[in-house]
Order: C-alpha cells, then structure tokens, then sequence
C-alpha cells in the first residue's frame, strides 16, 4: 500500500521477517555474553592426576621447575578462581606456568603472570598464540605466597 508521500508501508510479512531478525541478534549476542561467562577456564581439580609448576625469579630470571605436592592444589586454585575473561588483556610479565596432567591423560598448560600485589591474579590457558585465552581472578600476592609455599613443600620431600 502506497501512502500520500508515496512511501510504501511495510507489510505484515516484513515486519516479522524484521522482528525475527532482531531476535535472533539479541538472542545470539546473549548466548555470546553468556557463555563466556560459563566458561570454565581451569580443568576441574578432581580431574588432576598430577600439577607441575615452573616459575622464573624475579631477580636472576632463574626458572625453578619443580611437582606441586597434592595438599597444595586447591590454594593455587583458589588464587586465581573465580575468574572472568580479560578481552583486552595487557603485556604482563610471565611469572610462571602449570602443566596439569588429567586422569584421562590429556594436559592443560597455564601460565602465570606477574601483576602487582593489590591487583587480580592472570592467566592465560592454553598458551597457542592463535588461540590463547586470557583470565583475571584471584589475587597476585597470593598466587606468589601459595606458589612459594609449594615450591618450599617440594623441596622438603
């Protein structure tokens, strides 16, 4: 139907093909924003058969490379978790890493970055440029604390 200023007016047909539309944008933007809230960004820690840590010293960039003993797991974990996704990730100094071995024998490799002590922990998993995916959580002062302790637990075994 054309109007006097001879616009045509949108038929009921177009109107659904637009309203559809629109819903399936916010729809699909919705489970985007969603799932990257889901996203769990470590394995979980019943799953681990074995951590191994690595850390690199401050002063001398000496790399330690040592097993985290089993009753240290879950601190470390607690010093990065909850977590949520960093889009905009900076260059952060690397810290360390973790290689997580699974009962089912696959690995997950973490590494660790150092950020100043009143500021989340970071992290990235997996480390494959093209698809590395970084992560805020936790606290940096006590990764380093629970990382030091384990450090300090392996040597004494």
């Amino acid at each position: 139907m054309v109007t006097e200023f001879g616009t045509v007016l949108p038929t009921r047909r177009r109107r659904w093909w637009i309203f559809g539309l629109a819903t399936a944008l916010c729809v699909g933007a919705a489970v985007w924003f969603v799932s990257d809230l889901w996203q769990r960004p470590l394995p979980q820690i019943e799953s681990i058969e074995s951590m191994e840590a690595w850390l690199l010293e401050e002063n001398s960039g000496s790399k330690f490379q040592f097993r985290v003993p089993q009753e240290h797991w879950r601190k470390i974990y607690t010093t990065l978790l909850p977590a949520r996704r960093d889009h905009h990730a900076l260059k952060w100094a690397v810290l360390g890493g973790l290689e997580l071995t699974l009962w089912d024998g696959s690995k997950t490799v973490v590494a660790l970055y150092g950020l100043p002590a009143d500021s989340d922990g970071a992290f990235s998993t997996p480390p494959v440029n093209a698809q590395r995916r970084y992560f805020r959580g936790g606290n940096s002062a006590d990764l380093r604390a629970a990382l030091r302790a384990a450090y300090e637990a392996a040597q004494d075994r």
